[in-house]
This record gives structure tokens, sequence and C-alpha cells, in this order.
């Protein structure tokens, strides 16, 4: 009777479901028989009812119940999803959807307890989202990973139960971006417990689709993390998963170089792939390529045809065995390198014809992986959405995104230069560039029965606007702060503001600050800036605007949370500023507010009151004070800019004075303040320093048997010493690290980032990949595959923003029990010179803040 809310006010663990009408054979229907019939049935009902309150499903003839016991799910097959590295309890790890006679069912799994929501007295909830396209059309619903959603299925849940689930339907005449387009339908059913949630919705409600439909899920935490199961399922069985790598090579120069791959696997029962639609991307044009083939796995030509935006080949058979896996490869004949540029991907499941059956992907994308330059790199710089152009890129620290690492928003690289009187800037994240968010709403706290509120309703939370993420390229052309919009440590006279979402780009301007004072948030608009991008970098030109010798550029990328990285060097740690004049804002940078800019923080005026701004003067004099480390004068003139005031450790202090007997007296009241405590993240720096529990890969250039000794250079040294695997099967080595010395005595511990610099062999088009390993014991966590570098020893690199063996926080004790290492992929050479784990952290800081008077 506890644990849920539904029509009898809770079954276990889950919403009861709605009432399922049917007809039997046989029913009597004459007014006689009512009559007769129902005070006896009321009276069977009312004893039979301490029974019925515990029954938690619908008729057996249903063959799978929501009611958290999931063994009837063990017939239906389901997709594991990549790992997410985030909080368990919303990290989903396999799902499910299976048609239930008039129903539709749907499963998911997660690392954790999908029940459990945040801690209490909040009661935040975790919520799960069903994403279903049940026209199997993405030019209608809302846009979400290829698809167009008609209906989703919300469920929430707090404290081991759910809260909530509800069907909804998405509105026709809103923008296929448009959160606020949802509309809510009908509650449903659902159900958990361990780590799996289960629900389910009437065909009539998803509107009785003809066909597969197919579905996306999601998940959003209390604290504001997210996952997307990187999934589209389906309810047909058999089907066919799809898997693709669509990073092509830097230059596409032979037949014999591979555009991308798609691997397909028959799950639940063999079945025959008739047609195969692959859409292609680029700025290539009709003599770029002669034709483009689809070979099969043995490297036979299956079907060829010229090239162009979306290609068809036909099949004509190409049979699957039930649990076998064929992989097809891509190839281009005739390459003319006239260095344009073209990339390759499936879009969508209804771009596979299957029978019987239907679709599902695994990673699907709005776009290729990477795109490859036909024949050679242009001289100079293009817009053109490939970046073996971009020969020089500066570096920027990673995992140190404020408030909430997102590794779409961690910018990792960037660039600008001028060529040809025009202005060229790049920037690359860890993830996926302008990826936004499918899910833009808050979680709401989940109000239980009696606490105002009659039946465990659950109060929203306004959504923010439509999740999209912004990239922000400032250019101070005369390279003096004096001129333009005051950001990032200079005067920005232009800006190329981009949004995006989906890894989709939205919208590109060029703008020219037209603001009043350098702090004035006011841009003309000077149109349309040319935009390009591939997964994870994009690429932009400002054109007429040339480079000087003396120009200076700022990259910032800010999250549809507020979640934000700029190219901005950290300062020094342990900074109080404290800024009454000019106030920042967390809204949205949209070129319509004049009155803030990205990230500047309005603060509230209270009328009527008198305003003493704080400076860095020191008070001087006969009798000045010396209450404080630091005693300085308040004024009642405002500065040109904010005030900064930087404080040693330990136990500082800092006084702000008005003029003796100045104001006459002071009254009991509101006192506004503005504090921005800045203290920037601070890294600890772990190298191997010993054997660890695996060693499979074989060391080059070190001591015998101390293979340790060849990634434990930082820099690393490239192939003078290193560790290598050549072999067909996955091997392993891990290492041990030093301990953290003098952790701080309380701190928090925001990422752990585990970098590898590494070298892979490629043939055929083929390459390389390695994981990422952290080891504590006996448990592990492996990183994604990620293809190595083919030229220079490259990066790859796994971030960690809660400890991964468990639902907490990291501690300096996990720091001290860790492992790392790396795990290859089997199937051609691998190196890797250097091994580093990174642990980014914050100190903790407290500020007193007191009013005196009379002193001095």
């Amino acid at each position: 009777m506890t644990n849920g809310v539904g029509r009898t006010n809770g079954l276990t663990n889950g919403l009861a479901k709605a009432a399922r009408s049917r007809r039997f054979p046989g029913s009597l229907s004459s007014p006689r028989w009512q009559r007769i019939v129902l005070p006896v049935a009321v009276v069977l009902l009312l004893l039979l009812l301490p029974v019925a309150l515990f029954w938690t499903g619908p008729s057996p003839a249903y063959p799978i119940q929501i009611d958290g016991q999931f063994a009837d799910w063990a017939g239906v097959s389901k997709i594991a999803t990549p790992p997410a590295r985030l909080t368990p309890d919303i990290d989903i790890t396999r799902v499910a959807v299976h048609g239930n006679v008039d129903y539709t069912a749907f499963y998911l799994e997660v690392v954790g307890n999908p029940l459990a929501g945040g801690p209490a007295p909040q009661r935040l909830t975790n919520a799960f989202y069903a994403f279903i396209d049940t026209d199997r059309s993405a030019a209608t619903g809302y846009r979400v990973q290829g698809l167009g959603a008609d209906r989703m299925i919300r469920v929430d849940t707090w404290g081991g139960q759910v809260v909530g689930a509800t069907l909804y339907d998405f509105d026709v005449a809103r923008s296929p971006q448009d959160w606020n387009g949802w509309v809510r339908v009908a509650p449903v059913a659902a159900a958990g417990s361990g780590h799996g949630l289960e629900f389910e919705a009437r065909g009539l409600d998803l509107g009785a689709p003809a066909a597969a439909m197919e579905v996306a899920f999601a998940s959003r935490g209390w604290n504001g993390e997210s996952d997307v199961a990187d999934v589209l399922a389906t309810d047909a069985e058999p089907f066919l998963l799809v898997a693709q790598d669509t990073l092509a090579p830097q230059v596409l120069r032979t037949t014999g170089d591979v555009l991308a791959s798609f691997t397909l696997t028959a799950v639940g029962g063999s079945l025959t792939v008739t047609g195969l639609d692959v859409h292609l991307e680029g700025t290539f044009g009709p003599s770029s390529l002669s034709l483009v083939q689809l070979l099969g796995p043995t490297g036979s030509l299956l079907s060829e045809q010229a090239p162009g935006p979306r290609i068809h080949f036909t099949l004509p058979s190409l049979v699957l065995s039930a649990d076998t896996t064929q992989t097809l490869t891509l190839h281009a004949t005739g390459v003319n390198p006239d260095a344009s540029t073209v990339g390759a991907f499936i879009a969508a499941p209804q771009d596979l014809l299957v029978a019987p059956g239907g679709v599902a992907m695994l990673s699907p994308g709005t776009g290729p992986a990477s795109l490859a330059y036909v024949g050679m790199v242009p001289t100079g710089v293009r817009i053109d959405g490939g970046f073996a152009d971009w020969p020089n890129l500066t570096s920027d620290p990673v995992a140190d995104v404020q408030p909430l690492w997102d590794s779409d928003i961690d910018l990792s690289a960037y660039s600008f230069q001028g060529s040809g009187g025009s202005a060229y800037f790049t920037a690359r994240v860890v993830g996926r560039a302008l990826n936004g968010t499918m899910v833009p709403a808050l979680n709401p706290a989940y109000t239980p029965p009696g606490n105002g509120s009659s039946n465990g309703t659950i109060g929203p939370r306004p959504p923010p606007v439509n999740g999209t993420d912004y990239l922000l390229f400032y250019l101070d052309e005369d390279g003096s702060m004096a001129t333009g919009y005051r950001v990032g440590g200079l005067g920005a006279d232009y800006l190329v503001q981009i949004t995006g979402k989906g890894g989709e780009i939205l919208s590109s301007v060029a703008l020219r600050f037209n603001g009043t004072s350098a702090w004035d948030w006011t841009w003309a608009p000077l149109g349309l800036a040319t935009v390009a991008k591939d997964g994870s970098q994009v690429e932009a030109a400002l054109s007429g605007v040339p480079v000087t010798n003396g120009s200076r550029a700022f990259f910032e990328i800010r999250g549809w949370n507020q979640a934000a990285d700029s190219s901005l060097a950290p300062s020094a740690p342990t900074t109080l500023s404290v800024t009454t004049l000019v106030a920042q804002s967390m809204g949205s940078p949209m070129t319509d507010s004049p009155a803030a800019g990205p990230g500047r923080l309005l603060a509230q005026d209270l009328p009527g009151n008198q305003k003493w701004f704080f400076t860095n003067t020191a008070v001087s004099g006969g009798g000045a004070p010396t209450v404080c480390t630091s005693n300085l004068v308040a004024s009642t003139t405002a500065g040109s800019s904010p005030t900064t005031k930087a404080l040693t450790s330990g136990a500082p202090s800092v006084c702000w004075y008005t003029p003796t007997g100045t104001p006459a007296s002071t009254m009991a009241g509101s006192w506004e303040f503005n504090l921005d405590i800045s203290a920037p993240a601070m890294t600890l720096t772990l190298l191997p320093n010993a054997l660890g529990t695996n060693n499979g890969w074989n060391a080059r250039g070190c001591a015998a048997g101390s293979p340790y000794l060849c990634v434990d250079e930082d820099p690393n040294d490239a192939n003078t010493t290193y560790i290598t695997d050549g072999n067909t099967t996955k091997l392993k080595s891990t290492y041990s690290l030093p301990d953290w010395a003098s952790p701080p005595s309380s701190v928090n511990i925001t990422i752990v980032t585990i970098s590898v610099w590494c070298w892979g062999a490629s043939s055929s088009g083929q390459l390389s990949k390695i994981s990422t390993v952290l080891m504590n014991g006996s448990a592990e966590m492996d990183g994604a595959a990620t293809a190595c570098s083919t030229g220079a020893y490259g990066l790859v690199s796994t971030a960690y923003s809660q400890y991964p063996f468990a639902s907490r926080a990291w501690t300096a004790t996990d720091i001290n029990n860790l492992e790392a290492g790396v795990l290859s992929s089997g199937n051609k050479e691998l190196r890797t010179t250097e091994i580093k784990v990174t642990v980014t952290y914050m100190p903790s800081y407290s500020v007193e803040v007191d009013l005196c008077t009379n002193q001095g």
C-alpha cells in the first residue's frame, strides 16, 4: 500500500494501471441481471478488498505485469548502452520495448537504484524519459536523436518509490525544439525494484501506430546530471541492431580508405536487409568522387552509386541469422583531389529496410563524427567542416567546467587566425559540440500526501527555454581594453554567437559591439556568420574583419544549464572578489538582452537606500584603523570596474570604512552586499610508480621488469619509451599510483581524469582503439573504446565526476587506492607512452561577514 501513487493510492513500488476494459464472450447484460448482481458484487468487493489492494497487475493474459518484478522480461531482447560515467542512479545500462497486447511496455536498468531520488528534506526526484516516434517521421514531433518524438513518458522517483508517471503528446504547432510543446495526456503504470524500472502505456493513447515504433531513453538526476542512453530502441521482434563508426580519415585518397563502417547484428531471430540509405555531408561536388561503394564483410561489392546528399543502396540478399553480425564498409572511387570535404552516416532507423522486424541503433547521431578532405588538405583555412587545416591549436585544461562538469561544454582546444581580410575561429570540446540537452527541465520536488497535497502530486519547476548550448567567439580587433565589451581580459569589438542542440547548428550571427560602456551588453548584428562543425569541433568566419598583430580572441562555451568553460586562464586560488557596481547575470547569452551578457548576474537594488562602493584604497592619516588585515576605504562614488581583493591563506580579513561621522546614523533593516568568492579548481597529477594488477602489454625502451617506467613521463617522450600491444586479443596493463601525500582536511573532488597518450596502426582505413582503465581492488571501470592517432601520439581521456564504483563523491582514500592503465581493442598494434591521472578539487573556504559601527 506504500511506495507509489495510483487508483488505490499506492501499489508496490509503482503506479496502478489505467483500467483495461475488455468484454468476454457470454457476458450477460439484461437489466434484471444487473439489478440482482450489483448488490452481491459490492458485498464481494468489500470482502475481498484487503486482498485486492495488494494485487499489483492486470490479468495474466498480459505477458508483462507492471509490478516491479522483471522475470516476465526474461524473453525480451534488451540493448546494452554505452557507459555514461555519472551518478549511478541515473546511469542507464540497458533498455527494452515490447508489445504487451493492447499496451506497449518499456524497461530500463541503471547502475544504481532508479527509485532513489535526492536526499531529504528537499525530496528532489530523479526522472526517467521515453521519447516515442509513433509515425516514424523525423519531420513531426519533438526533435531528439534524429527522431521526431510524438509521445513522451516521464517517470519520477524518490525515496524508493515511483511518485509520478505520465504520458505526454507533442503539440505539432510548436517548434520541434520547444520543450513546452509537451501536453499531458494520461497517467501510466510504472514500477521498479533493484536496478530496474518498467512502465507502459495503452496503444490507443500512443496513437495506435501501424508499424514498429522507435524509442529514445533519457534520465535527469535530482542534482542536475543527465544521461542519454545513446540507443534508439524498437518494439519490433526480431530487430536489426545497427552500430556505426563515422570517424573519417583526415584525407580520403584511395578506394581502400574507409569513409564509414556499419555493424549489423540480428537480434531475436533471423532477418533480411534489402536496402540501406547513407547520408553524405560536406562541400564535395559532382566531380569530387566517381562512385560510392558499399562492401560486405569479405570485401565483396554489394552496391555502388553516384555520390549525393542521400544515397540508396539496394541489397538483393543480405541475410543475417539470429545473433550473427556483419560489418559493411563505405568507400569512394575516382577521388579527385579538390580539397573538398565529405563524411557519411546513417541518420535514422528508417534508413534501413528490414524484413521481418524492425531496426534499433546504437549511438545515433545527426551527422558524421568527422569529415575527410578529398585528396588533399587545402592551403589556408576554410569553413568546411574539415579541421586538418587547423594544425596549431592551443590546448585548454579539461575537467574545469563550472559549476557542474559536462563533457559537451568542456573546452579542450581553440585557435583563431586572419586570412584574406577576415577572421577565423575554431573550438573543440571533450564531448559533442553544441549538444544541448533533450530534457531541458529541472526535476520537481515530491510532495507526499498530507503535506500540502491531497494525493501526492508533484509541484513543477519552470523549465529553461529549449535546451540549447552557446558558443561565443570574441575578437578584440585593436587589442585595446579601452574599446569594446569587457570580457576575458580584453575589449571585444566583435562577436560570433552560435547556438545548437543535438549536435546541430541552430543559429549563427556576427555582431559588432554597440554599447555605451565596457559593461553594456549591446551588439549590432552584421549578418549571418559562416559556421561548420563535425562531432566535437566548430569553426566560424567573421567576414570582412581583419586580424592584426595586436588582435586577441576569447572563447566561451555555455550550456543550457549555465555550465560554462572558457579560454581564460584560471586565476590564483583563494581570491575574494567584492563586486557592487558591475553585476553579472546567469541568463542565456541572447543579443536582445541589452543589460546583461552571458554569465553576468544582475544585483538587487534596495530602493531608497544610500549606496557605498568598496575600493582598493587603503585608509590613511592619523588614527587610521588597523582592525583587519586589509583596511580600505568605502566611497559614495562608483568606480569604473569591479573591485577584486586577493587574500592569503590562513585567517585573513578585510574591512571597508566610511569617513568619520558619515553616515550620521545607521538604521535597522536590510543591508545588501555582493561577494563573488573565486576559488578556482586545483589539480593533483599522479603518474605510475609501480607495476599494478595487470601486465599484458610489452615494454619498449625502459628497464626490464619495470614497464611503468615507460609511461611515467609528463610530458611524454613519445617513442623513446612506451608500452605496446600487437595481439589480436584484448590485453590490459594497469599501474599503481603514488598516494596523495597531504590532501586538504576538507576537500571537494570535482573530477578525476585518466589521460593516456597513444598511437595506433591503421590498415584498410580501420583504426586501432584503446580504452582507459581505472581499478580499485577487483573493481574495474573501462572508458569508451576510442581510436588512437595514426600520426603523432594523441590524447585519449576519460573523466569521472563521481566515484565510479559507488553512488557517492570521491574521497582522498579513493584516490590512494586507484590503479590506472589501458585496455587494447585487440585488432592492430597500439602504443602508449604516458598514463596520467589528474585529480581536480576545490579546497573548502569560509568567509565571515560582519557589519560593524563606530570603528575608529
